[in-house]
């Protein structure tokens, strides 16, 4: 039942992933002691290599950027800081409240596709991108710019048509949160990159055969086009896991922020099926098509995902909108 406030009384609420990384965020902070709260969100992270959070236990100060605005290289959702006498530590953290599968897009596809940079593998590529960056970056830089091999080599892989190289050049960034952070030159060795979704444990997306397949893992090469050992450093997290580990079922702002978006916190092998929108299948006349079934359902709440619709009526999904290679996929559901 919908909860009533008293005169004058209010209530925030939180909504979509933005919503959802603000009330994690603010939960880790409220805890008893949130740099222990921090290595428990980053012990249950499952890395791709054995050595990604080899450091997890040394550090005793964490700093959480929400969202910084880091211009060529985007935004990452959430930057964990960690300091301690290993030294520093960065990890960058992008969310998609839905599977990795249908966030990512093919990297041979890359640019040409619109809004590559803001699907899931784009981000992270970004990331390791602007660490690299950090790392050639001298302790009083007055911006963050990646090389032209660089730039030449995401030219060659992902299809970047930015004509210079990619760089941050925001004084109150660079002197405000990166120098004082001690990330002006930090070793990209020293960073890790995490991508939260919600996805299944088995379905893992580093170690699922059908991200390769359609060559949606981040790009992380060097200069000289080669793979870096950065994939040992890749992680992931789903939200069934830090529902567990963080007790959030106690956190009334966070479970409000991520219903809005999903029903349970693990997916269901029906909708890994759903997941071929993700995989650059999708005919140039799904999407608008989507969009004007959508306009149908009034009277209903009509919540937009990557790529889908879902239709709810008191909370609960009645309806999904997919778009598929030769139209759009309509699913009611015919109990509650």
């Amino acid at each position: 039942m919908e909860r009533e406030l008293a005169p004058g009384g209010m209530e925030v609420r939180w909504y979509g992933e933005r919503g959802v990384m603000n009330a994690l965020v603010t939960h880790l902070q409220r805890t008893s002691d949130p740099v222990e709260s921090v290595r428990t969100f980053l012990s249950a992270v499952r890395w791709a290599g054995p050595g990604g959070g080899s450091w997890v236990n040394d550090f005793t100060q964490v700093y959480l950027i929400v969202e910084i605005g880091l211009a060529d290289f985007g935004n990452p959702d959430l930057m964990i800081v960690c300091h301690g006498p290993a030294g520093v530590r960065c990890v960058f953290v992008e969310s998609k409240i839905v599977m990795y599968l249908a966030s990512m897009r093919p990297n041979h596809k890359g640019m040409q596709l619109p809004g590559f940079n803001s699907s899931i593998n784009g981000q992270l590529s970004l990331k390791y991108r602007f660490a690299r960056s950090l790392h050639a970056a001298a302790s009083d830089a007055m911006e963050i710019a990646e090389s032209p091999a660089q730039l030449g080599v995401y030219k060659a892989k992902q299809g970047d048509s930015k004509p210079l190289p990619r760089r941050l050049v925001k004084p109150v960034i660079l002197k405000n949160i990166l120098r004082p952070l001690g990330l002006l030159g930090l070793p990209e060795t020293h960073c890790a990159y995490v991508a939260l979704t919600w996805d299944a444990p088995e379905r893992v997306f580093f170690n699922d055969p059908l991200v390769r397949k359609h060559d949606g893992l981040p790009v992380f090469s060097n200069e000289a086009g080669d793979d870096a050992s950065a994939q040992d450093r890749l992680g992931w997290l789903g939200y069934g896991a830090l529902d567990e580990i963080l007790n959030l079922r106690e956190a009334p702002e966070y479970q409000a922020a991520l219903r809005t978006m999903i029903d349970y916190n693990v997916p269901k092998p029906a909708d890994y099926s759903d997941a071929v929108i993700a995989l650059g299948q999708v005919s140039a006349e799904a999407i608008p098509l989507m969009d004007r079934l959508a306009s149908l359902f009034t009277g209903y709440d009509v919540a937009r995902f990557e790529g889908s619709f879902s239709i709810k009526e008191g909370g609960q999904t009645i309806a999904k909108l997919i778009p598929r290679e030769n139209g759009v996929f309509v699913g009611i559901r015919d109990s509650k």
